[in-house]
């Protein structure tokens, strides 16, 4: 028994020796895991915009609340101005926002008139713009007083005039007529055109004319508002009194480029039956007669008018005053896009080959003004029955409009566009087959 024992203790020796591994470690098993980082979002937002605000104020953007998806926390960043977070210190630097935190923004407004200032607000993904836009200018209407019986040739200097800026903060300033000149404060006089604040004085200059009974204009335009400074030397004859007048409207709105010419005005002297007259701004005429901007001479009981060209830009103003001896009016003009309402002209199918083909009347109603260009491609036209033109005319609200051409063959089409101030329509007939 022994010795079997022995045999065995032996063997397993020997057999452990060569390297064999009789009681294996038990089997394990590894496994890894992999976190995605979870991406941050935030809800959209918006800034309600600013108008009419004061230019160089400070402006402040309505709060909004942050609402963030996928994390507690989001960065935020600024361009064009600074954010506060829950009414703390506004900061131009990036940071870090939480959900449900209140932020502004806010920025300088701009220094000139109907200028805009934008401020971009990023919080995580999303951005918003606050924008705020100063105020137009609005210049009030100002007057300045004639001087009459003054010494021919001596300088003239009018009475003050403040610029009243009801809205913006600085207009332009300018001055019209033979060596007339302006002064704002102390500064010396000028011809050239400049800048004026609200609540500057102003006032107007020129060397009155030469000769006895004489007037020489001078017109200060500020902003859109103009107004005339007159002399009048003394005379040793008497000195020809005119009666107020105006033209009706004195305010009209005009197409873009188009001629516009005012309502007559009957002129009527005492003392007198001649007396000077001028314009600034346009041209003059009288009794029907050609258009001037020369100075001249009007007699007692002619008529007047005048005209002048609609600016090029919508939205502006162009102003003619005419003065007849001591007394002036203005007549003034506004760049409108005029449009036709309901305009359309009927089709017709089925005509003969060849023929001339005219239009139903179309009775033109404008919007935006009493007269605007009218023209037209592929055809004639007539207003209210005149001889038919291809050459481009002015119509007036109320005036009929017809349309005529000559169709072609079997089944073909015609076709006549007539195009009045902002609105087209097609005249389209189809010759019968």
């Amino acid at each position: 028994m022994s010795k079997k024992f022995f045999i065995v203790t032996m063997l397993l020796v020997t057999l452990s020796g060569c390297g064999v591994d009789w009681f294996p470690a038990p089997a394990t098993t590894s496994s890894s895991t992999t976190t995605t980082p979870t991406t941050v979002t935030a809800t959209a937002f918006t800034f309600a915009a600013k108008t009419n605000v004061t230019a160089g104020q400070v402006q402040t953007s309505d709060a909004i609340t942050v609402t963030l998806s996928g994390g507690t926390s989001a960065a935020i960043s600024v361009t064009g101005g600074q954010y506060s977070i829950n009414g703390g210190t506004y900061t131009a630097v990036s940071g870090t926002v939480q959900s449900g935190n209140t932020v502004t923004v806010q920025h300088t407004a701009a220094s000139g008139d109907l200028q805009t200032v934008s401020t971009i607000l990023t919080v995580a993904d999303k951005s918003a713009t606050f924008s705020s836009t100063t105020a137009p200018l609005v210049v009030a209407a100002f007057t300045i007083a004639a001087k009459t019986g003054v010494v021919p040739g001596q300088l003239q200097v009018s009475d003050p005039v403040t610029a009243v800026l009801t809205s913006g903060t600085s207009a332009a300033i300018s001055v019209t007529g033979t060596g007339g000149q302006y002064a704002i404060g102390s500064a010396a006089a000028t011809s050239s055109p400049g800048t004026v604040k609200n609540g500057d004085i102003v006032r107007v200059q020129h060397t009155s004319a030469a000769g006895e009974g004489q007037t020489r204009v001078t017109t200060l335009t500020i902003g859109d508002q103009s107004a005339v400074f007159s002399s009048t030397t003394a005379s040793s004859t008497p000195i020809v009194a005119v009666t107020d007048f105006s033209f009706s409207p004195a305010q009209v709105n005009g197409f873009p480029g188009t001629t516009q010419t005012s309502s007559t005005a009957t002129v009527a002297l005492t003392g007198g039956t001649s007396a000077a007259i001028g314009v600034t701004g346009g041209s003059y005429s009288i009794n029907g007669g050609s258009f001037t901007s020369t100075d001249g001479t009007v007699q007692d009981g002619n008529t007047v008018a005048v005209q002048n060209v609609t600016p090029d830009t919508v939205g502006q103003t162009v102003a003619t005053t005419l003065t007849i001896g001591t007394k002036s009016a203005t007549f003034s003009i506004t760049s409108t896009n005029i449009t036709v309402a309901n305009f359309a002209f009927t089709p017709k199918t089925g005509v003969p080959i060849a023929s001339t083909q005219t239009s139903d009347p179309v009775t033109i109603t404008l919007v935006g003004g009493n007269s605007a260009p009218i023209s037209i491609t592929g055809g004639l036209y007539s207003i209210n029955g005149a001889a038919y033109l291809s050459a481009n005319g002015i119509v007036h609200t109320g005036d009929i409009v017809t349309v005529r051409y000559t169709v072609g063959g079997a089944g073909q089409k015609a076709s006549s566009t007539v195009t009045i101030g902002g609105s087209s329509a097609d005249f389209v007939s189809t010759v019968a087959n």
